[in-house]
């Protein structure tokens, strides 16, 4: 990506990239080489909307200040959306001994934003900023560590104590997209799930610029699930996204729902998939085939499933057909009182990387 060129302002300590990692190789851990374009971003603070301040802070030391600018770039607050530059942040809050910033640029890794895309450097920069979030988290109750370490606990399938709870949820509140996805996740997996608070706070998240928040949002009022039925507000937030290019959204204009959002409200969901046999169709499958797919049904009132349809094909006609196969023995028990006659979702399915 082309940096902009704008005036600037050089910071002192920021000059070189010979700085960048040296936090990560005396603690034992050498952090993946920056991009020399990086070295520019980090040296120019002419920022607007405050950001200037943000962006000194982040050369004076200050992991926090440095995450500030990463997610303007990252959601373009005043400076256009700029993967490289968020990168630049993400990596020197990182430098400094943020487990956040390491588990953000983590992800860039892993996602292929603003660098190569490299899944071991992701994958050893999120357990190494895991640990960092957990211990900074415990020791100084930091906000947005705390997050980030609710995150972690949550990959791991390991409970949340009550500082990352709330933590999340203020921080969700305050537009933090990675907090909202944590009080979410905490919301929906309680043994009594609340249909107003997952929407507030799937609101929340459309408001950070999550276009997935926006996008349940749509769900909630096409459902009147927590809030009142607006189907037609709905309809107009799926088309607005599908044209940008989600495709869950163009599913979603044709009725179905995410089963993540779902299926949390559905008593005794049996969702299982004969993971032997796909991967025995994946084996017999010739041609270029995808890491997965997804696939749409409708639930009958006695629970059954019927009107299964391919609507994102994994290539193989094979795979396509043991999900299909799959999806036609789910079984769920009770029924959301909705106002439409019939609940259709869409789920995705992740193919074994055997090939």
């Amino acid at each position: 990506m082309t940096m902009k060129l704008r005036a600037t302002r050089a910071i002192p300590g920021i000059a070189t990239l010979a700085l960048i990692g040296a936090f990560g190789a005396a603690c034992g851990f050498p952090l993946p080489p920056a991009q020399p374009e990086e070295a520019d971003y980090l040296a120019q603070c002419d920022l607007p909307s405050g950001l200037s301040a943000y962006c000194s802070a982040c050369a004076g030391g200050s992991a926090g200040a440095c995450l500030a600018v990463a997610r303007a770039y990252e959601r373009g607050e005043g400076l256009g959306r700029d993967v490289l530059g968020m990168v630049a942040f993400e990596r020197r809050a990182c430098d400094l001994g943020s487990g956040r910033g390491c588990t953000n640029l983590a992800g860039s890794y892993r996602n292929g934003e603003g660098v190569e895309r490299h899944s071991g450097q992701g994958d050893m920069l999120w357990k190494y900023g895991c640990g960092l979030a957990e211990r900074t988290c415990q020791k100084q109750d930091l906000a947005y560590e705390c997050v980030a370490a609710g995150q972690c606990r949550i990959s791991r399938n390991e409970p949340l104590a009550a500082r990352h709870v709330e933590h999340s949820t203020v921080a969700c509140e305050s537009g933090d997209r990675l907090g909202c996805k944590v009080a979410v996740d905490v919301a929906m997996r309680g043994p009594q799930v609340d249909p107003a608070e997952v929407a507030g706070l799937f609101v929340h998240m459309c408001e950070s610029g999550s276009e997935f928040g926006c996008e349940v949002v749509a769900m909630q009022q096409w459902l009147g699930l927590g809030v009142v039925a607006e189907p037609e507000a709905a309809r107009a937030t799926f088309a607005r996204l599908c044209a940008g290019g989600l495709q869950s959204s163009c599913h979603a204009e044709r009725g179905y729902m995410h089963l993540l959002l779902v299926s949390p409200f559905i008593a005794g969901a049996a969702t299982p998939y004969p993971h032997k046999a796909i991967a025995a169709a994946l084996a017999r499958s010739r041609g270029p085939v995808k890491d997965g797919g997804m696939v749409g049904f409708c639930v009958a009132p006695d629970g059954t499933t019927d009107k299964t349809v391919v609507l994102d094909s994994s290539g193989s006609e094979e795979v396509d057909g043991e999900v299909i196969a799959a999806v036609k023995t789910w079984r769920f028990p009770s029924r959301l009182d909705i106002p439409q006659p019939e609940l259709c979702m869409q789920t995705a399915f992740q193919l074994p990387r055997t090939r």
